[in-house]
């Protein structure tokens, strides 16, 4: 009886030793080579934030990487896509092992998810021209808009590979509420939109610096909206929109179409910039125009199709959180833009206390910012 026990116990061992595998465990090949495996977050493992790929890359989304040798820069692994299985880690396409260099010398690691493709293999290029979706209203354009980097410098064959990406770009929540005389139904079948917004960035992809650039353009947006009789925004679902960072001044900046064909801008106050990596929340209260009462001998007009409506937030300027795990400064350039304008010239780029190297934009010339 006491054989039966010592053997049981040891299979329970050996069943719990088992089930203590993760992925700090690094198995060699037969040459003593490590094999590459990646897991990826957005910020720490298991972040507490409530939104879209605010703590891991969502399932099926596409990251490339590239690989150098971290002793002299030399390029070990060109262009390698992979895919996020949405729960932490990413899975190469096709799905073939690739190993630390020979003698498992370190390496730095660069990757990138974003609109953009490159050819598999191909050497790793300066700056990723991306774009963001002008329709955002679907979730797949969204996430895709979202543009993450992460460089993982001198990684070592002993330690596991946890690749922790950076948001880029800005993100932009908004939620609307109906006042007043307005009615929850007055604002079914409305559509919502950023207007005059710059859509296109060059990121840098070895220190994660980055320009915006190019023309004016309008963004659709989700409606979202809470009831009028809500007391509180605790409970709104927030329209998720991603764009670059850029500076607003003296525009207007957010337009809902009601069903009916009226139309409601928001103008700022004042000016303000959408920095890189940061929230911007807008509580959007839809209400009426308050009308003057009409001078003696004016006529007072009561028809609906002259009521006026606006839009206003509840607060003045937007509720600013980061986006990501950190307040970390982001290297970025971007343009002030006006509303409906055509190419920009290459001297109205705004200037920082950095430096950004030649970097090519839309029109083929070179900018450079001194200290």
């Amino acid at each position: 009886m006491r054989i039966k026990n010592f053997i049981l116990f040891n299979v329970a061992i050996m069943f719990v030793c088992s089930c203590n595998n993760n992925s700090d465990v690094i198995e060699k090949t037969s040459e003593g080579t490590v094999p590459l495996n990646f897991t990826a977050t957005v910020g720490e493992m298991q972040a507490s934030r409530v939104g879209t790929q605010d703590d891991k890359i969502e399932l099926g989304q596409r990251v490339w990487m590239w690989i150098d040798n971290a002793d002299d820069g030399t390029k070990h692994i060109g262009a390698w896509q992979h895919a996020s299985d949405g729960a932490y880690k990413l899975n190469p396409i096709p799905y073939i092992t690739k190993y630390f260099p020979a003698g498992n010398r370190p390496v730095d690691i660069y990757a990138v998810h974003g609109n953009f493709f490159v050819t598999p293999d191909s050497n790793k290029p300066d700056t990723i021209a991306h774009s963001v979706y002008t329709n955002q209203i679907s979730s797949s354009n969204y996430l895709v808009s979202d543009l993450l980097w992460v460089a993982d410098l001198n990684h070592q064959a002993k330690d596991s590979i946890k690749l922790k990406f950076r948001h880029m770009l800005s993100k932009i929540e908004i939620c609307f509420k109906p006042e007043g005389m307005i009615t929850d139904a007055m604002l079914v079948g409305a559509t919502a939109k950023l207007l005059d917004m710059q859509k296109d960035v060059k990121l840098c992809l070895v220190d994660g610096g980055g320009v915006t650039y190019g023309s004016a353009t309008d963004i659709d947006i989700p409606f979202n909206t809470i009831p009028a009789a809500s007391t509180s925004w605790s409970s709104a679902t927030y329209g998720e929109v991603v764009v670059p960072p850029q500076k607003i001044t003296n525009r207007n900046l957010i337009q809902v179409d009601l069903a009916d064909g009226k139309q409601l801008y928001y103008r700022p106050d004042s000016t303000f910039t959408f920095e890189a990596g940061k929230v911007y929340r807008f509580n959007m209260l839809v209400k009426p125009s308050i009308q003057l009462p009409p001078r003696p001998g004016d006529d007072w007009e009561y028809e609906d199709e002259n009521t006026k409506f606006r839009l206003e937030p509840e607060y003045l300027i937007p509720r600013v959180s980061d986006w990501n795990y950190d307040d970390k400064y982001m290297k970025w350039t971007y343009r002030n833009l006006p509303e409906r304008v055509g190419e920009w010239a290459i001297d109205d780029l705004d200037k920082h206390a950095y430096k950004w190297d030649s970097i090519q934009i839309a029109t083929g010339q070179q900018i450079s910012h001194e200290w």
